[in-house]
């Protein structure tokens, strides 16, 4: 796929994957009120190959009713890709949903929002669980200006995970960055919502392929520019993989960062 292609009718309700690839540009034609992009359950849909990608709508990959114990949708954007949500729009995931940057670049300015079944305009929060962003490759680049937060019901529901598949020897630049500046506005925080809020689940899985490089690596995952005023009370950082007791997820002293660090055990052989 090569050139320029307006897409006036974006709808992305049939199961099944969708692979757009090419070098040129992709902007969708503002869909009917209520303003939704809804991925079905079941719908892989990848941006690949160069592609730059604009977004005039709030995408929903959410389960459609309370009943729902499951929903699985993907989104993901790799292979150089640019993919931008307009700036008054989010992303809204639940249950299994995830959305992907891998070796990409993407930016959602109004914010991520998982466990929150934003459907049809209705904020009904549906499911279980929050849903999943994974940043993966070696230089993703996810820029997020307001929210990225969990539930902001009170119960006891979780509030979806972050997943970074650190490269091996770490990142060159965070591949995670909120830009926002206003009260609230940092990574997996909102201090209006934080006595309803869930925290959001940091992790670096263990298939990560810096848990597999001998040494040790310290590197940046996620910056932001103001304080959590809440304490950093709605991010939940997993206890980091392998069985060194120094490797760990931690936010920096000034509460501006978070980090990862890591050594990695082998054995070396010498041959005669």
């Amino acid at each position: 796929m090569d050139g320029d292609y307006v897409f006036k009718t974006f709808d992305f309700g049939t199961d099944g994957p969708i692979v757009l690839t090419g070098s040129g540009s992709l902007a969708t034609g503002q869909l009917p009120s209520p303003n939704y992009l809804k991925l079905a359950d079941g719908t892989d849909v990848t941006f690949t190959g160069g592609l730059s990608v604009t977004i005039p709508n709030t995408i929903s990959m959410c389960a459609r009713s309370q009943s729902a114990t499951s929903f699985a949708a993907s989104l993901t954007v790799s292979d150089g890709a640019m993919f931008t949500v307009a700036a008054t729009q989010s992303i809204f995931l639940s249950h299994e949903s995830v959305f992907c940057v891998d070796d990409a670049t993407a930016t959602i300015t109004s914010g991520i929002y998982l466990n929150y079944g934003h459907y049809s305009g209705n904020n009904t929060s549906f499911g279980s669980q929050g849903g999943i962003i994974r940043l993966a490759g070696t230089a993703p680049c996810l820029t997020i200006g307001t929210n990225l937060r969990g539930l902001n019901q009170v119960d006891s529901k979780t509030g979806g995970a972050v997943e970074f598949l650190v490269p091996a020897g770490g990142y060159a630049e965070p591949p995670l960055v909120m830009t926002g500046t206003g009260r609230g506005e940092t990574f997996c925080g909102d201090v209006n919502v934080a006595t309803g809020s869930a925290a959001v689940l940091v992790r670096v899985p263990r298939a990560a392929p810096a848990c597999h490089t001998f040494g040790r690596i310290d590197t940046e995952l996620a910056t932001w520019r103001v304080r959590h005023t809440d304490g950093a009370a709605l991010v939940s950082l997993e206890a980091a993989p392998g069985d060194d007791p120094a490797n760990r997820l931690y936010l920096t002293d000034d509460d501006l960062s978070l980090r990862f660090t890591f050594r990695a055990e082998g054995t070396l052989i010498f041959l005669r």
